[in-house]
């Protein structure tokens, strides 16, 4: 596939979607009776070309079908990108939530998958939140990474195939609920006991969270930070300046406990 989709969604997931767009990239004047000699074997063919239009994933155009996005390549991004000076305890979340395409071979797709990106998982009981910097390709083992994977159906790492044998498809907020009433023990001592570890306990146990010193106690291996500002969300409605700014995001950033 010579085309890489970011932020998919339920249409750009179908494998018609994902065959379509490569043929229109490679075929012009395409016509309805030309993609349905190409693609025969598709049931409700029809139906599925007037959701992606009515998306606005692929346009028709005087009976014509086209890809109605830019695939972005290394010739966009050429200018050298200056990253922004480090703030240490400021923290920016970047967000762009309509799917967007590189090239699956350029640089550039390359470098926004080694750009950082920063994650934060909160819960409904407490004020304790697991903050997170992870490849943007998401491919780093953390908690926040696994939820996600599970959630979108990705398929998962070694170490998330053990999570999952842990915990399954558990609820994020029930799981982070049980995990922080436990992590929260450590604001006031260095070691806390617990002599028959369940899922959640066991999942941070695997992540490295925690750790065992006997058979009775465990230590946080974790900072758990009260100075550590709010990631500032910064929301973008065009992909152009959404990867300009990710690349420039290449700060890999410690696992932090934030109360």
């Amino acid at each position: 596939m010579s085309i890489k989709i970011y932020n998919e969604n339920r249409l750009t997931k179908q494998p018609f979607f994902r065959s379509l767009i490569e043929f229109l990239d490679i075929n012009h004047d395409v016509t309805l009776r030309t993609i349905k000699a190409e693609f025969k074997d598709i049931n409700n063919l029809d139906r599925k070309l007037e959701d992606y239009i009515q998306s606005g994933l692929i346009k028709r155009e005087n009976r014509r079908y086209y890809n109605n996005f830019k695939v972005f390549d290394d010739i966009d991004f050429t200018k050298e990108l200056v990253e922004e000076p480090e703030e240490p305890n400021k923290i920016q979340i970047l967000s762009y939530s309509k799917p967007f395409f590189l090239r699956s071979n350029s640089i550039l797709s390359i470098k926004l998958n080694e750009s950082q990106t920063y994650l934060l998982l909160r819960n409904g009981v407490n004020d304790l939140k697991f903050f997170f910097s992870s490849n943007f390709a998401r491919t780093d083992d953390n908690l926040a990474n696994y939820f996600y994977h599970v959630a979108q159906g990705i398929p998962l790492s070694t170490l998330e195939k053990d999570i999952y044998r842990i915990m399954g498809d558990v609820d994020p907020n029930y799981a982070l609920r049980y995990m922080t009433v436990f992590l929260l023990k450590y604001t006031k001592r260095e070691l806390v006991p617990n002599k028959k570890p369940d899922i959640f306990i066991q999942t941070l146990i695997k992540y490295g969270y925690i750790e065992a010193v006997d058979d009775k106690y465990y230590k946080i291996n974790v900072e758990i930070n009260d100075d550590f500002a709010d990631p500032q969300v910064i929301t973008f409605d065009n992909p152009e300046e959404f990867i300009e700014a990710q690349l420039k995001a290449t700060r890999k950033i410690q696992t932090s406990f934030i109360v």
